[in-house]
C-alpha cells in the first residue's frame, strides 16, 4: 500500500477438491513514510544493479539530482520508476563517487531533503 487509508481486502481459498470460499474485510493500512538511496551500483550491462533507484514508501513527489565531483548536474529524476543508469548525454560516466540531493514530499504532507553520495563501480 502506498497511502494510509482503508482498503477492501479479500482472501480466496481453494482446497484439494477445488472447493472455493471467499471472505472480504476492510483493513486500515498505515504507511510510515520512508525514503533511501543505495550507496553504490554497477552499470556494466550484466543485468544486476545496472540502474540505481530511489527507494521508499508514501512518496507523493520527488526531485532527485545527481552531480559529478565538479558540481555538474548529470541526472534529474522525478519518479521512483526512473533511476540513473550512470550515463550523461548517452555516455557512461567513469568510476567515481557522485553526490546527490533528493527533495521528497510524502503523502502525509511531510517533506525531507536527503544529501549523500553514490559510488559508480565498473
Amino acid at each position: 500500500y502506498n497511502a494510509t487509508k482503508l482498503y477492501n481486502t479479500c482472501l480466496i481459498a481453494t482446497n484439494n477438491y477445488n472447493c472455493k470460499d471467499t471472505t472480504c474485510t476492510q483493513i486500515q493500512a498505515r504507511i510510515v513514510p520512508s525514503v533511501g538511496v543505495p550507496n553504490a551500483f554497477t552499470p556494466n550491462g550484466d543485468g544486476v544493479n545496472d540502474v540505481i533507484y530511489v527507494q521508499g514508501f508514501g512518496i507523493q513527489r520527488m526531485v532527485w539530482r545527481i552531480y559529478n565531483r565538479w558540481g555538474k548536474l548529470l541526472f534529474t529524476g522525478i519518479s521512483l520508476a526512473r533511476g540513473w543508469d550512470g550515463k550523461y548525454n548517452g555516455e557512461l560516466q567513469p568510476q567515481d563517487v557522485y553526490n546527490y540531493v533528493l527533495d521528497v514530499k510524502f503523502s502525509d504532507g511531510t517533506t525531507k531533503v536527503l544529501k549523500g553520495d553514490i559510488t559508480l563501480l565498473k
